[in-house]
């Protein structure tokens, strides 16, 4: 399927390695930063920026050797009030306190350390461009509306760590009501009452901290692991999401209602073993139960409605098969079929599962339907004919993990990040994006837009849309993509150019049908087929598309080569549109056929049932426009399919609300 991919795996690996992430403590340990004054106890009352930044901090957790020119900033106080700002720090000297009031827009991170004190009251703040990050620090965030913009989800975070302490009463957290982090760990201490949360919250609580919530219109999800308690009241929204480590034995239910009073689970329990944390809700509605049982635990679920199971495949050197798990079903009595664990479901609906691989741990998944896939660290997953809902989450990898993926089918987000490299052949997905210092390879896949390089990302794609199937004593135009995007701050490769071949069935050449191009196409013309010559049966097309770095990926397209008229020098090959996408109300589908033809208009939904059929359409040699009602149909995903006896076109439709 790709050329080389051991190559590209192995050159992108070392290279994205190179820059080794620093954590916070040993950075500072490098700074030994000097005596510098700034004022303890300063505030902020106005628009006006803070006058202590440190530029560029982020690139700190990239390569100590940038310590010296951050420190050289901050003796020389280089620093314009006017400058867009990049990282306030408040703790660097003992009993540092910042106070926030009024209306403040801030660009970056805010660093609360050591001794440092931040306290915001009656106060507006959008913070642009950054994390808040509370380490071994205290925040007091009182009567307040904070506001993170996010461009995507989880691009924004709250990390408490080192024994930070924070509390936040009377305050509205908004996050453009998309899904953002939030880490308690380390004996850290988060006190919450009478929030509004725009944005779902996904929190990872361990390591002795622990989380007191009382009164939130949207807890969020918890993810809760080792030793920590957790202790909400008067809270909705909420997905609680057990962590069965393996050393877990647990016999348990958790019910059939969405609402729990005095609710309790921790190692005292009967029936629960092998766990060190604490759990108690009270008073809370629409809640969602989950659990995430590792490898090597032994789990029996009894009489209980679960939103979703996360399988964690977290064994170092574990190779594992993951094959016929379906979401959005009912176990009487089962045993999931799983070699590493004991997982048994009595009486119970699953709505959601999800697979999270950790370590260096593998999992091969075939003919499953879930709601998310993850890897991290230096996992593999590789995968074949499968369906991701996106009713967990998304398709991702992270650290210096790989997918490698064929016949996925799709509907939320494929997206690599950190320095991950995840490549997607053949497949159907609904949007796809790299981050960080990951790569994305998209080949031959149908996406609903372009997929996208941010940050210092790179993305491939390789496809060729057109033909469905092409005629001899012809010219066949071929159509597609072919380019390589970098990020804005990206250093990787970049693209270099790309070819056209085309080869019979059963043929053991490649030829050519273009010269190799230097000049990236976006769903345009590839090339021009001359099949005058040719005979009739079964062709590949093959776009090789090759980076500066002198790798290469191919895509491949199997046309069936029908038997032209002598003399007809072209063909209009069928592109098939789509408009509006998303719709609402109703669509218009566009495409040429080269003769008169009954056609045939299918819709499916994700589950692949077909929801909408039109078989009375009288085609045209030519352009052929068809307005399908869409407005029953209720909001997702569907694959639109034109279906003649010449040939079949097919694209993704987006119905919106």
């Amino acid at each position: 399927m790709f050329k080389h991919t051991s190559i590209i795996i192995f050159t992108l690996l070392v290279c994205l390695d190179a820059v080794a992430q620093q954590s916070l403590q040993p950075l500072l340990s490098h700074l030994n930063y000097p005596a510098i004054t700034p004022t303890k106890d300063r505030s902020i009352q106005s628009t006006a920026p803070s006058s202590f930044y440190s530029p560029h901090l982020s690139e700190f957790f990239n390569s100590v050797k940038n310590n010296k020119a951050v420190l050289a900033s901050f003796q020389s106080k280089q620093f314009k009030s006017n400058a867009v700002a990049d990282t306030i720090i408040v703790g660097l000297i003992p009993n540092d306190t910042l106070r926030i009031t009024g209306t403040y827009n801030h660009n970056g991170p805010i660093w609360v350390i050591g001794t440092g004190v931040l306290i915001v009251h009656n106060a507006n703040v959008t913070n642009t461009g950054g994390d808040l990050v509370v380490w071994n620090g205290k925040a007091f965030i009182d009567s307040s509306t904070l506001h993170f913009p996010q461009t995507y989800f989880y691009e924004r975070a709250m990390i408490l760590a080192g024994g930070a302490y924070v509390s936040i009463q009377n305050t509205t957290l908004n996050y453009d009501s998309l899904s953002h982090n939030m880490t308690v760990t380390d004996s850290s201490q988060l006190v919450e009452s009478n929030m509004v949360l725009k944005g779902f919250t996904t929190t990872g609580i361990s390591s002795k901290a622990a989380i007191s919530i009382d009164g939130t219109n949207q807890a969020g999800e918890f993810i809760i692991t080792d030793r920590c308690k957790l202790n909400l009241k008067n809270s909705t929204e909420v997905l609680l999401w057990h962590q069965f480590p393996d050393s877990a034995v647990i016999n348990w239910s958790f019910g059939k209602s969405d609402t729990a009073y005095n609710y309790r689970f921790n190692n005292g329990m009967a029936g629960v073993k092998g766990i060190e944390y604490d759990v108690t809700i009270d008073s809370c509605y629409k809640i969602m139960w989950a659990m995430m049982p590792s490898s090597g635990s032994n789990i029996t679920i009894n009489n209980s409605k679960m939103r979703a199971i996360g399988l964690w495949f977290d064994k170092k050197n574990d190779s594992i098969v993951v094959n016929g798990i379906y979401d959005s079903t009912y176990y009487s009595s089962s045993t999931i079929p799983l070699s590493d664990r004991t997982l048994k479901l009595n009486d119970c609906y699953v709505q959601t599962w999800s697979l999270y691989v950790f370590n260096n741990s593998k999992i091969n998944v075939s003919n499953c339907q879930v709601g998310e896939i993850g890897a991290q660290q230096t996992a593999k997953v590789y995968g074949n004919n499968y369906w991701v809902d996106g009713t967990g989450g998304y398709h991702w990898t992270t650290d210096s993990a790989l997918a490698f993926v064929n016949g996925l089918v799709n509907y939320s987000y494929v997206r690599s990040e950190k320095n991950s490299v995840f490549i997607v052949g053949y497949s159907a997905v609904v949007k796809a994006m790299s981050i960080s210092k990951s790569i994305l390879i998209i080949v031959q896949t149908t996406l609903l837009s372009d997929p996208l390089a941010l940050e210092g990302g790179v993305t491939w794609y390789a496809t060729i849309d057109q033909p469905a199937q092409a005629y001899t004593n012809s010219t066949v135009n071929i159509t597609g993509s072919a380019w390589i995007d970098r990020g804005p701050s990206s250093t990787l490769m970049d693209f270099k150019s790309w070819r056209l071949y085309y080869q019979k069935q059963s043929d053991t050449t490649w030829t050519p049908i273009s010269p190799e191009a230097g000049t990236e196409v976006r769903h345009n013309l590839l090339g021009a087929w001359n099949t005058i010559g040719l005979t009739a049966g079964t062709y590949t097309l093959r776009l090789s598309l090759k980076s500066t770095w002198g790798d290469s990926v191919d895509a491949y397209l199997v046309i069936n080569m029908l038997p032209g008229v002598t003399g007809i020098n072209e063909l209009k090959n069928s592109t098939l549109t789509i408009y509006p996408n998303p719709t609402a109300a109703s669509v218009t589908i566009n495409f040429n056929s080269p003769t008169p033809e009954k056609i045939k208009i299918v819709l499916t939904d994700i589950t692949g049932k077909i929801v909408f059929v039109n078989e009375n359409h009288n085609g045209v040699a030519g352009s052929n426009t068809i307005s399908v009602n869409t407005s029953l149909l209720a909001k997702g995903i569907y694959l639109c399919r034109v279906i003649t006896s010449e040939f079949v076109l097919q694209k993704l439709l987006q119905k919106a609300e």
